[in-house]
C-alpha cells in the first residue's frame, strides 16, 4: 500500500512572507500606490498571484483587469528578483521531512504560487530527491481549492486520494483536501488562526511539527496497522486529542480493542521482553483516538 504527504508550500513548509511582502510593495512603490503592511498582506495571499496583487492595489482599481494585469507582470518580475533572499524552512520541518521520507511515506507539493517559483524554491530550501512531485499555478489547471491539482500529485506519487493526507496552514488547503476526498491536517505556525482552521473543518489541527509526525503515524497506523516501522524515534510531548479536530456531539468511538497479535513464540517471551516496552511506547498513546479519514462538514481550529 503507498501512502503519501502532500504539503502547501507558504506558510507550510516555509516562511516566504518577508519576500511576499517585499516584492509587493515594490510593486506598488513602482507603480506610485500606498504601500501595504504585512498584516494586509497576510490576508490577501492563499488564491494565487493575480488575487493577491489585484487585493493589494487601490479598492478603486482592483475591478480593473488592464490594471490587475499590468501590476501583476510587475510583481512577477520584482519577485524573481528576491524569492529566496529571507524565505526558511519553518522550525523542525527539514527534520519532519526527512523523518517521514524514511518512512517511505511519498512527498509532494502542492501550492498556488506560480508553478516555476514553486519548483525553484522548494529545490533550493530542500534539494532535488525529497519532493517526488511539486506543482505550482499553472495556465491549464484550476487552483485549490479545486481537486485537480491535488489529485494530478497524487497520481503522480502513486497513492489514491484516500491513502494522501494534505498538511496546509490554511482554509484553502482544508477545502482543497475534502475536495480531493484526501485527510486534512492543518498547521498553526502559518498565516491563519487556529479558529479559521477549525471552521474550515480540518480533520486535525497540529501546533508543532513533532505533534505532525505522530498524527501522521497515527492515521497510517490505522490504515495499514502492519506497516514497517522506522527505527527513528520522536519523543512525545503531548497528546494527540489535542490535535483531532472534534466536533460538538460527536458521537465518540468505541476503544479499538487491543489487538497484540499473538505469536507463535509466545512460549519463548521472555526473549522478546525489550519489544514489549517499545511497542507499547509507540501504540498506547495512538489507541485511545480514532481519526476521521472521511471529510466532515464541521467547524475546526487556529493561527500563524
Amino acid at each position: 500500500m503507498v501512502f503519501a504527504v502532500i504539503f502547501d508550500l507558504d506558510g507550510t513548509l516555509a516562511d516566504t512572507m518577508d519576500d511576499l511582502g517585499t516584492a509587493m510593495n515594490n510593486m506598488l512603490k513602482k507603480l506610485g500606490y500606498d504601500t501595504r503592511t504585512k498584516g494586509e498582506l497576510i490576508r490577501f495571499i492563499n488564491n494565487g498571484a493575480r488575487n493577491f496583487v489585484r487585493q493589494s492595489l487601490p479598492e478603486e482599481l482592483q475591478d480593473i483587469d488592464l490594471v490587475v494585469d499590468s501590476a501583476l507582470a510587475t510583481y512577477e518580475d520584482e519577485y524573481s528578483k528576491c524569492y529566496a533572499n529571507d524565505t526558511y524552512p519553518f522550525d523542525g520541518i527539514p527534520e519532519a521531512l526527512g523523518g517521514l521520507k524514511e518512512r517511505k511515506i511519498r512527498l509532494g507539493v502542492l501550492s498556488n504560487k506560480q508553478d516555476k517559483f514553486v519548483r525553484a524554491l522548494t529545490e533550493k530550501l530542500f534539494g532535488k530527491k525529497l519532493f517526488k512531485c511539486t506543482l505550482g499555478n499553472r495556465d491549464d489547471l484550476p487552483k485549490k481549492p479545486n481537486p485537480e491539482g491535488a489529485l494530478l500529485v497524487a497520481k503522480a506519487l502513486g497513492a489514491k486520494p484516500e491513502n494522501c493526507i494534505f498538511v496546509g496552514d490554511s482554509d484553502v488547503d482544508v477545502k482543497t483536501a475534502h475536495n480531493a476526498g484526501m485527510l486534512s491536517i492543518a498547521v498553526t505556525w502559518g498565516y491563519r488562526t487556529e479558529q479559521v482552521l477549525r471552521e474550515a473543518g480540518a480533520d486535525y489541527i497540529v501546533s508543532d511539527t513533532e505533534g505532525l509526525i505522530r498524527v501522521i503515524d497515527k492515521v497510517l497506523d490505522e490504515k495499514d496497522p502492519k506497516r514497517k516501522k522506522t527505527k527513528i524515534q520522536i519523543k512525545m510531548k503531548t497528546d494527540l486529542s489535542k490535535y483531532e479536530n472534534k466536533l460538538p456531539n460527536k458521537d465518540p468511538q468505541p476503544e479499538a480493542p487491543q489487538a497484540e497479535e499473538p505469536t507463535p513464540e509466545e512460549p519463548k517471551a521472555e526473549e522478546p521482553k525489550v519489544e514489549e516496552p517499545k511497542q507499547e511506547k509507540l501504540e498506547s498513546p495512538l489507541k485511545k483516538h480514532k481519526s476521521t479519514v472521511t471529510p466532515i462538514v464541521a467547524k475546526r481550529n487556529k493561527k500563524k
